[in-house]
Formats: structure tokens, C-alpha cells, sequence
């Protein structure tokens, strides 16, 4: 009996001893990790009653292992195999095969789960899989999409296709095939699908590990300092749009189209906050709600940086009139439908986010000095009230002169001229 009890109790410390093992060699893999690596959606994203999970799935086409082998897709093998043999021409394909083959190791480690797939099939995966990708890109940004020869009406669906996270393919495989055959301007691509003509200006320091890492980076632009929030601040620092125009705050489109570039110009009277130009479109929400994933995986070290932007713009969108104004003032494009459609989008989109209040510490400081000065928006809500059309400002005159007759004429019957 005593022997029975001295085994269970060395296989309780030996399981001991196993947990503590795996739980340091999983730190040491954080710390070393700096990277966003391509994995699974989290599932804190699903939100059944909205059937979101054809966000994060490819609709069209399968990019790496994780939707490789959905037969829904399969369709798309023959468009593969026509685009890499447009791309890399009379050159034999082993000597590609060979170049992948050289950074397989690199491959593996991009990807979060371990590849239950041995190196000749992932080899040959990433070849097609990254040939189809470049050729497409190559082909958008030359407009001569139909070289692919494929309907016109499934363009639209790569690219939303091609921005999940779930469905990358590891940016070495890209490079090595632009090595060796034709360098495709995936810059200008990503100005392209960010909806502006100039290249924003991304940190450069790190070479991406995928398309939608880098498409995140770009549009967010380079890092500014992050400047401290006031002690008091707190998620209702500011109202709608519709709201703080009442108050004189009016909105004016950035000169750069990234979300980082979100500027506050105080005036005496007028203050300007300046937000970078936005298309709404049918990717919108899939291609953030995919940013948003790189974010909140479990592992990841990437800041906060497309929940801030998302929760900042719902605190200026509450209803259809917020996106109205913004329209006008030529900040945001509308291809989603309604005004009402749009502001409902945010308010989905911003469910359960944990925005870094810090990223636009300054702009929020700037909101509430403007508000907090009871002189300035008390002027404001008076010019509003009584300047604010040609008719306002008639009647306001017209009842300060009747007014005025008035006091004279009680003047004169109160003291009457001698005569």
C-alpha cells in the first residue's frame, strides 16, 4: 500500500515537472516571436447572430495550408497553374521548386500551427499559391486583369480573399520568386487597395511576413510618439460629429490617407480636426476585422493600432448624420449603400475592442480643452443659432433693430424733446 501511494505521487511531480516544462519553453517562443504569424482567427471574432464567419474564409481562392484542402475551391487550381506558368515563362519549374525548397525552414516558422505536411507537398503549394498571388498583382496594378482569363465578377472576391488571415502565403516565398523572375510593385498595389494615388510612408525596419501585415503597416503609416492622455480622459470624452460641429469643431481631410494621421488644430473660435480619407466598400469589414485578428491573437505584440482607429470612429459615427457630415466634408466615400449602413458597420465593427487611448492622446486633449471652454462654445451655439444662413442672420437683425426702435421710442416717450 505505502509503495502504491510513493508511485502516484512520483507520476503527479513527473506530470508537474512536464506542465512547467512546456509553460517555459511556450514563454521562451513569446519572447522570441516578434512577429505576427499567420494562424487561426480567434474565435472571440465569431459572433453567430451576425453569421460573420464568411469574414475570415476564403470565398474564391485557397492561399497556404489552413483552407488547402476545402474542395469548395478547388475550382481555382486551374487558374493557379496558368498564372505560374504566365509568370515564370520557359524557365523549368524545379529550379523554382529548389529556391522555395532553400527557405522551407523560414516557411514553417511563419506559420502558427505546425504543418502536418511534408516539405516536397508545401513546396510545391507555396509555388503555385505565391505565382498566383504575384501574377494578380502584377496584373491589377497593369490593369490587364484579363490575362487570367478567368470572370470578371470573381475579382472583386480575391481580393477580399487575399487579405484574411487565415489565407496567406509567407512574403519570403514571394521574394524568392520575384528573385527569380520579375519584381512586382506590391507597393503600388497596396496604395491602390488603400484608395490613394501615393505610397504612405510604413515603417520599413521589418520585412513583412505576409500580404496583410504588410497592408496593415502601410495603412497605418509610421508610428508617431504617442502623447499621454489627460488623467481624467475616458471613453466619453467626445460626442458624434453631428455634435461637436455645435460645439465649432469642424472636419477637414487629412493630407495623407494614414489612420495614423488624425490631427487637432485648435482655434479662438474654430478648431479643426483634420481625418485621413476612408472608403467604405463590401471588404471593409472583412479586411479590418482580419487586422483586428493579427491584434488580438493570443501571442501577438502588435499594438492596438486598428482598434483605436475603429473605436475613435464609432465615437464620431453614432447615426447617419455623422456620415453625412464626414461625406461632405470629403473624408469618407460611400460605396456601401446607405448612410444608415455605414454607421451601423462601426457600431458592429467596435463591439468588444480594446482601443489604446493613447494613439490619439493629443487629438483627445485638444477635444476636451475645446469643450471644457464655456466662453468659446457658448459664442459658437450663438453664431449657430443666429448666423448660420443668410436668413438666420436677417431675422436676427431685424429683431435687433425692431428692438432697438423699441428702446428709442420709450426713450422719447419717457423724455420727450423740449421743445
Amino acid at each position: 500500500m505505502p509503495e502504491r501511494e510513493s508511485k502516484t505521487t512520483t507520476t503527479a511531480k513527473d506530470e508537474w515537472a512536464i506542465l512547467m516544462d512546456d509553460s517555459e519553453n511556450y514563454v521562451k517562443i513569446l519572447r522570441s516571436n516578434t512577429k505576427p504569424l499567420i494562424q487561426r482567427v480567434p474565435k472571440v471574432l465569431y459572433k453567430q447572430e451576425t453569421n460573420n464567419r464568411k469574414l475570415f474564409i476564403p470565398e474564391v481562392i485557397a492561399l497556404g495550408p489552413y483552407h488547402h484542402n476545402n474542395q469548395d475551391l478547388k475550382d481555382m487550381k486551374h487558374h493557379k497553374y496558368l498564372a505560374a506558368k504566365q509568370l515564370i515563362g520557359t524557365k523549368p519549374i524545379h529550379v523554382f521548386k529548389a529556391g522555395i525548397n532553400d527557405v522551407i525552414s523560414k516557411v514553417r516558422k511563419c506559420y502558427k500551427e505546425e504543418l502536418q505536411m511534408d516539405d516536397d507537398k508545401l513546396v510545391t503549394m507555396m509555388f503555385f499559391d505565391g505565382c498566383f498571388l504575384l501574377r494578380f498583382i502584377d496584373l491589377f496594378v497593369k490593369r490587364k486583369l484579363d490575362e487570367l482569363q478567368m470572370r470578371a465578377h470573381l475579382y472583386g472576391f480575391i481580393h477580399k480573399d487575399i487579405l484574411l488571415l487565415e489565407n496567406q502565403v509567407p512574403y519570403v516565398v514571394l521574394k524568392v520568386l520575384m528573385n527569380m523572375t520579375t519584381k512586382v510593385d506590391i507597393d503600388l498595389f497596396m496604395g491602390i487597395m488603400i484608395g490613394t494615388s501615393s505610397n504612405n510612408t510604413r515603417e520599413a525596419e521589418a520585412e513583412p511576413v505576409h500580404l496583410l501585415d504588410l497592408f496593415r503597416t502601410t495603412l497605418l503609416g509610421k508610428a508617431a510618439v504617442t502623447a499621454p492622455i489627460l488623467p481624467n480622459a475616458d471613453r466619453q470624452l467626445f460626442r458624434s460629429v453631428t455634435e461637436l460641429k455645435e460645439v465649432g469643431i469642424e472636419f477637414k481631410k487629412s493630407e495623407k490617407s494614414c489612420l495614423r494621421d488624425v490631427t487637432f488644430n485648435e482655434g479662438y473660435i474654430h478648431s479643426y480636426l483634420s481625418l485621413p480619407l476612408i472608403t467604405i466598400d463590401d471588404s471593409f469589414q472583412s479586411r479590418f476585422l482580419n487586422m483586428i485578428a493579427m491584434e488580438i491573437c493570443p501571442d501577438s505584440k502588435l499594438e492596438h493600432a486598428i482598434q483605436s482607429y475603429i473605436w475613435f470612429m464609432d465615437c464620431l459615427i453614432d447615426r447617419a448624420d455623422d456620415v453625412k457630415e464626414l461625406r461632405s466634408a470629403n473624408i469618407l466615400v460611400n460605396y456601401l449603400g446607405s448612410d444608415e449602413q455605414v454607421a451601423n458597420l462601426f457600431n458592429e465593427i467596435s463591439t468588444d475592442l480594446d482601443p489604446d487611448l493613447r494613439t490619439y492622446g493629443e487629438v483627445l486633449s485638444g477635444l476636451q480643452r475645446h469643450r471644457n471652454n464655456n466662453v468659446r462654445v457658448s459664442f459658437v451655439r450663438f453664431y449657430n443659432t443666429h448666423f448660420s444662413s443668410p436668413w438666420t442672420a436677417i431675422s436676427f437683425f431685424a429683431a435687433a433693430f425692431l428692438l432697438l426702435l423699441t428702446v428709442v421710442q420709450t426713450v422719447f416717450a419717457v423724455f420727450p424733446p423740449k421743445s
